[in-house]
This record gives structure tokens, C-alpha cells and sequence, in this order.
């Protein structure tokens, strides 16, 4: 669906319906068929997709674990905090958290977020990811060597083929 909309109203507004267990089902083949899977949770844990199912419901159901990526704007300590204590509570197998789109000129508040979250939640963070220019595959290789680069790396290792 290519609408800016969270994924029930964007079928709601094309006119389908999502099939949460064909969905499920779906997931679980590509992560059989392929070596390495990563969902977007569009919009974040607690988004409804159909009849009460969360995407945090997904994430149960398909059993990937959770990495929590934020943004480095002003309400990403509370987005990350939330996310983090709903996954938790959820019973969700959580990898950790990323801060991305980092700007290279940062203001106090950005330049200290990452040792804020640090502080406050026994999660790890997995790294903090600069803000990139381009389209939308090129911004998808600058991030993979940043992420091939990152010192926590090793911490993914369990998660990953």
C-alpha cells in the first residue's frame, strides 16, 4: 500500500483487508527461505493491523526479535522507553535499540541521548546511525556499512545466521 498511513487505514483506504494469519504465515516462509528477515514494525509496536492484532502480535507470532529504532527528536526518549517496557511486557525477545538519523550538527538534547537511554533501560544500544542523504537504496547501503561497521555488531551475532 503506498500511503502514508499506518497499515489498517492504509487497507482500509485501498479498499482490502489485512489476513493477520496469512500475514504470519507469509513471514514465517520469507525467514525459512531466506538467511537473514527484517520486519518493519511500521509505526511502531502498539499498531493495530486488524481485529485488535498489534504489531507487536506479529512480532510474537513470527518470533524475530525486537530492535527498537528512534529517532534522535525530542520525544524519542519516552518512544523508546514505551516501546522497550511494551516489548517486555509482551514477552518479546528484545535485541536491543538503535538511534538513527543522527544529524552531524547536534543539539544538546541529540548529543546526549544516547548515554539518557543508556541510563535508563537494561536494553543494549546496538549504535547510533547518522542521518544520510539520497534515495531510498542508496540510504539502504550507507546504512548497511555503517551497520557492518558498528562496535556492537557482536551483540547481534545470536540474532543473526
Amino acid at each position: 500500500m503506498d500511503v502514508d498511513l499506518d497499515p489498517s487505514p492504509a487497507a482500509t483506504h485501498a479498499g482490502v483487508k489485512i489476513d493477520f494469519n496469512s500475514l504470519v504465515q507469509q513471514i514465517k516462509w520469507t525467514i525459512s527461505e531466506n538467511d537473514f528477515t527484517l520486519v518493519d514494525a511500521s509505526g511502531g509496536l502498539m499498531v493495530p493491523l486488524v481485529g485488535g492484532m498489534l504489531m507487536a502480535d506479529l512480532a510474537a507470532m513470527v518470533g524475530l526479535p525486537v530492535v527498537v529504532v528512534n529517532s534522535p527528536e525530542k520525544s524519542s526518549v519516552n518512544h523508546t522507553y514505551m516501546s522497550l517496557l511494551t516489548a517486555r511486557l509482551m514477552n518479546l525477545n528484545i535485541a536491543g535499540y538503535m538511534i538513527n538519523k543522527m544529524p552531524e550538527d547536534k543539539s544538546l538534547a541529540q548529543e546526549k541521548l544516547p548515554h539518557t537511554l543508556a541510563v535508563m533501560t537494561i536494553d543494549e544500544l546496538l549504535g547510533v546511525l547518522p542521518f544520510v542523504d539520497g534515495d531510498e537504496q542508496d540510504r539502504v547501503v550507507q546504512l548497511s556499512e555503517q551497520i557492518k561497521e558498528m562496535k556492537t555488531l557482536p551483540l547481534l551475532h545470536p540474532y543473526l545466521p
